[in-house]
């Protein structure tokens, strides 16, 4: 999608650029004209075909826009809809391991907890036994908030793949086949 995007933009960059080089063609002849004044013909020719540059340049840019507010735009924001679930999914990978890595701890600090506590009922095993179910604690809240972390990017990923099949495939469709008729109707007037 990202090379969609890439290359939407540069194919309308480079269409953009060519309506204002028709602009500027037109500008020059029309220019032109004025200076010829004597070779009354001659300024009458190129004064029109600067017009004629001027106009076809209008209708170019005029398609162009169109193009923008149905196509590239539309690609554009489905490209950011696409990123935005790949940020989700990505972060979403990240809070399972979180998820796995707290979990992993707690066991870990559980086993030593029950373990000091076996070895001796000592005054030093109980205060170590205590600085390490403190660890499990911590282990625990690290593990309850990647869980969250987890269960609303699943449910953010819900909603966004939702709004993306439901709203911009059909959108998508429509701009991609209003490209073709504007591209058609363009080559049309611009022949006729």
């Amino acid at each position: 999608m990202e090379d969609l995007v890439r290359c939407s933009d540069v194919v309308y960059a480079a269409q953009r650029s060519q309506g204002y080089e028709m602009s500027r063609c037109g500008t020059f002849l029309s220019a032109l004209a004025v200076h010829e004044r004597e070779d009354q013909p001659m300024s009458h020719l190129v004064g029109n075909a600067g017009e004629v540059f001027e106009a076809v340049s209008n209708l170019y840019q005029d398609e162009l826009d169109k193009l923008l507010a149905l196509y590239v735009s539309n690609i554009r924001y489905l490209a950011g809809k696409v990123g935005a679930v790949k940020t989700v999914l990505t972060n979403r990978e990240q809070a399972i391991l979180e998820v796995h890595q707290a979990s992993a701890t707690m066991h870990r600090n559980k086993e030593r907890f029950a373990a000091a506590r076996a070895s001796s009922g000592a005054a030093a095993s109980a205060m170590i036994a205590e600085q390490k179910m403190v660890s499990v604690r911590s282990a625990e809240d690290r593990m309850n908030l990647a869980k969250e972390q987890v269960d609303f990017i699943a449910t953010s990923l819900k909603v966004e793949a939702k709004r993306l099949y439901l709203g911009k495939t059909e959108e998508l469709k429509q701009s991609l086949m209003a490209l073709a008729t504007t591209n058609s109707e363009y080559h049309t007037t611009v022949r006729g």
